[in-house]
């Protein structure tokens, strides 16, 4: 990924593994890593965002395209750490996968067939897209650097070989 351009260190050399992303880092990961190509920056609809920040350009092709949405109360957060559930439903509809069917099993021990996220929970369960303990995804966990950088490189694989999912 780091040959690609797709994931960098920081100005130490640091690649900071255990560092957690906040929901546009992790937005601005996916679509470099997807080539989802970014717009012109217009007004942004939340009222917690800048629409001259560096962010704006890939956040406004990311809502033309309906990667993402923001919340209810017209905020997108973009300095909150990107959770599990959120980060699934970002990396599935950046890399075009198409959800196949309907939800058949519960996915994971502590998510609901109910969960919003469900759909997106059972599709990285069957594409092996995360390492995971214990059958729990945890999906208000934040994502580190280092989980965002796995399951870009699976899906990739995944992709680029065409594969139903990853396999060590």
């Amino acid at each position: 990924l780091k040959e690609r351009g797709i994931v960098s260190g920081y100005p130490d050399g640091s690649f900071q593994p255990d560092r957690t992303v906040n929901r546009v880092e992790a937005l601005k990961m996916l679509m470099l890593a997807f080539e989802v190509p970014s717009g012109v920056a217009g007004p942004l609809p939340f009222r917690d965002t800048d629409d001259g920040a560096r962010y704006a350009t890939a956040l406004a092709a990311a809502m033309e395209k309906q990667i993402v949405k923001g919340y209810d109360d017209q905020t997108f957060r973009p300095a909150q750490t990107v959770n599990r559930a959120e980060y699934l439903k970002i990396l599935f509809n950046s890399s075009g996968t198409p959800f196949e069917g309907s939800l058949i099993a519960k996915p994971y021990s502590d998510v609901e067939r109910t969960d919003w996220f469900a759909p997106f929970a059972y599709l990285a369960n069957q594409k092996n897209l995360l390492d995971v303990t214990e059958d729990r995804l945890l999906p208000a966990s934040g994502m580190t650097r280092a989980l965002v950088a796995e399951t870009i490189y699976r899906m990739k694989m995944i992709q680029e070989n065409e594969l139903l999912s990853y396999s060590k």
